[in-house]
């Protein structure tokens, strides 16, 4: 196997686990409010029992996987900025081609947006949130929605990236960038 071959090899294996970690973080985060209910844990009704009704039961749970979420966010945050700069540093070293170049800058540019203004924003955002009734929608409500859908829209188009960027890599049809000389 030829050197550019490896390096190939290793910018799959790098933008594969950059998109798998977005794919498990995004799974994770859903999770994480899904199934921390009273009904859903085993033995929540015992050990929460002491703030009081279900409703305050449910609101200790949702600030707690709303902190949850927080931490593994900002984790990820940093976790992928490791990984995409690492990738794209080997996408230029192996000279993928324009398109995939493009690809994993276009991610890294998403990556870096996530981690330096949408985490900050929607963390500062949810705790101004954390203890309000959902009901009816007022303006801070508004605001945190407003900064979620653009945060999964980046990250969808991040993922979008990414998957072809590897399908590209995998398959090994590139353009190739244009040397002097």
């Amino acid at each position: 196997m030829t050197e550019p071959d490896r390096l190939r090899r290793l910018a799959a294996v790098l933008v594969a686990a950059w998109l798998t970690l977005s794919i498990a973080m995004t799974v994770v985060a859903t999770v994480n409010f899904k199934d921390l209910k009273p009904d859903r844990l085993r033995d929540a009704r015992r050990v929460f029992a002491p703030l009081g009704d279900e409703a305050a039961q449910t609101v200790a749970l949702r600030y707690t996987a709303s902190e949850l979420n927080r931490h593994l966010f900002d984790l990820y945050g940093k976790g992928q900025l490791v990984l995409g700069l690492l990738a794209m540093l080997v996408l230029l070293a192996v000279r993928s081609g324009v398109l995939t170049g493009l690809l994993g800058a276009l991610a890294l540019l998403a990556a870096l947006a996530f981690a330096f203004w949408l985490v900050p924003a929607i963390v500062e955002q949810g705790r101004v949130i954390d203890f309000m009734p959902r009901q009816p929608p007022n303006d801070d409500l508004l605001a945190f929605d407003r900064l979620h859908r653009i945060s999964v829209r980046v990250e969808g188009g991040k993922m979008i990236a990414l998957l072809i960027a590897l399908v590209l890599l995998v398959t090994g049809r590139r353009r190739p960038i244009a040397t002097a000389g």
